[in-house]
């Protein structure tokens, strides 16, 4: 790999970087609205501006290991603690997501249906 190549691909991972790095900070901040009952909606179009950064540099960095046949050892460090960071911000938007879930749920209390005698009875007489 020549010099040119490897300012590239540092220079992809290191836009990657900072993009996850942005993204984490929007989930934690998600995580803190949803704790003190705000909505989510002020974040959306942020969250969704940083999918379609992270969605068009996965395609670059895709291009771009497919052109490459060996990466440098430090390249690979790189990019195997870009996949770790990755996976620790996905954790983060699952548990995001499901604080939303059970915040939103109209369902609360017992769901056990209490009979009514009546209506039992109705049931049961042909």
């Amino acid at each position: 790999m020549n010099s040119n190549e490897e300012q590239t691909i540092e220079r992809l991972l290191a836009e990657y970087d900072a993009l996850t790095g942005q993204l984490g900070e929007l989930l934690k901040r998600e995580q803190a609205n949803l704790k003190s009952g705000r909505s989510l909606e002020a974040t959306m179009e942020e969250k969704q501006g940083l999918l379609v950064q992270i969605t068009a540099m996965n395609q670059a960095l895709r291009a771009y290991g497919q052109q490459r046949e060996r990466l440098l050892d430090p390249v690979k460090a790189k990019i195997e603690q870009l996949q770790n960071k990755l996976m620790l911000i996905l954790k983060l938007d699952r548990a995001v997501e499901k604080s939303y879930l059970s915040a939103s749920s109209p369902v609360t209390g017992d769901l056990k249906l209490k009979p009514v005698p009546s209506r039992v009875s109705r049931a049961y007489a042909g």
